[in-house]
């Protein structure tokens, strides 16, 4: 009887799994692990057929759809066409895989992920970092405290001296009582020193005032100048070029990427962090963005993880963690 060829379809069906297990070094593992790294991890497809019941199936994209669009333009939803109104969610998630359940263990990672995005996001609405502005604020409150603390202690060192003088001045007034001893005191002296402690009482007693001061949270901080550091642009080497799959890749040259990329880190070196930058502003410059070398240059840098294309603004955003920079979607 002749065994029945086994196939690399078999294989993938029998050990293929969503999240890859860098630890098995077997031969079924390294061949699953060739074919995974094929795909386009970006973003997931999905099926929410089962969506009542909490069950939603997960699998990475094709080639063939991140030329056609499917989880950017088109809704994730495998059966779902639908391009307008499209939403961004994170998917943090517990699975269920050859009947065994998993942990997706990155979800620290996932959190870190979430937060540069809000970072980015509120960055890009207010047009400033509100987290160093948060920060400057906790920075100059702390020295506010100290500031308050330096005052109290002076006061307290003026009222001793206010109290040492009145002392002594009540002796000085004391020895010009007495008759027996002449010349002893100079009641000039004594007249300054009472008009001293006339003037203590006004302004050195300090036990009903309150020389707190305040830092109201509703008043304009003012923001410190960032510094400028020169960022080099950093092209794209035949390497990486080379490592792009030729159906992505289409008839776009190393040439056609760097001259767009160039152009995206010019833009971020203008503004000192990456904005995203309207596809319609960037063909303005002589940029060729449409047809399918337009598109393939976008597909290669977002291949090679170096931008994010929004689709809901049209614009596109350099991934570059020397910029405040922002990090990839999934989309629903």
């Amino acid at each position: 009887m002749v065994n029945k060829k086994i196939t690399d379809y078999d294989i993938l069906k029998k050990h293929y799994t969503f999240l890859n297990d860098q630890n098995d070094q077997s031969w079924e593992s390294n061949l699953v692990s060739n074919y995974h790294e094929t795909l386009f991890k970006e973003y997931v497809v999905c099926d929410l057929s089962r969506y009542k019941t909490g069950d939603v199936a997960l699998r990475w994209r094709s080639a063939k759809e991140v030329v056609e669009g499917k989880c950017e333009s088109i809704c994730a939803n495998i059966s779902c066409q639908e391009t307008s109104n499209l939403s961004s969610y994170e998917v943090l998630f517990n699975y269920v895989e050859h009947e065994v359940k998993k942990q997706f263990e990155l979800m620290e990672n996932d959190l870190n992920l979430v937060e540069e995005k809000i970072k980015n996001e509120l960055s890009c609405v207010y047009d400033v970092d509100i987290f160093d502005i948060f920060t400057n604020f906790q920075t100059t409150q702390n020295k506010i405290n100290k500031l308050n603390e330096s005052f109290k202690e002076i006061y307290a060192y003026k009222k001793e001296v206010v109290q040492l003088i009145k002392s002594q001045v009540k002796a000085l007034d004391s020895l010009s009582q007495l008759e027996d001893v002449e010349g002893v005191v100079n009641k000039e002296v004594v007249d300054l020193a009472k008009k001293l402690i006339a003037i203590s009482n006004d302004y050195f007693e300090t036990e009903d005032r309150d020389f707190t001061i305040s830092f109201k949270r509703n008043k304009v901080v003012e923001k410190k100048e960032e510094e400028k550091n020169t960022i080099d642009f950093i092209p794209v080497d035949d390497v990486k070029f080379n490592s792009v799959p030729s159906l992505v890749k289409r008839r776009a040259t190393l040439q056609h990427i760097n001259e767009l990329l160039e152009y995206l880190h010019n833009h971020a070196v203008k503004h000192n962090r990456c904005v995203p930058v309207k596809i319609n502003d960037i063909s303005s410059q002589g940029i060729k963005l449409y047809g399918q070398t337009g598109i393939a240059k976008i597909a290669i840098l977002r291949h090679l993880k170096l931008i994010q294309v929004i689709n809901r603004d049209d614009t596109i955003l350099l991934l570059d963690p020397r910029f405040k920079g922002n990090r990839l979607k999934r989309k629903l």
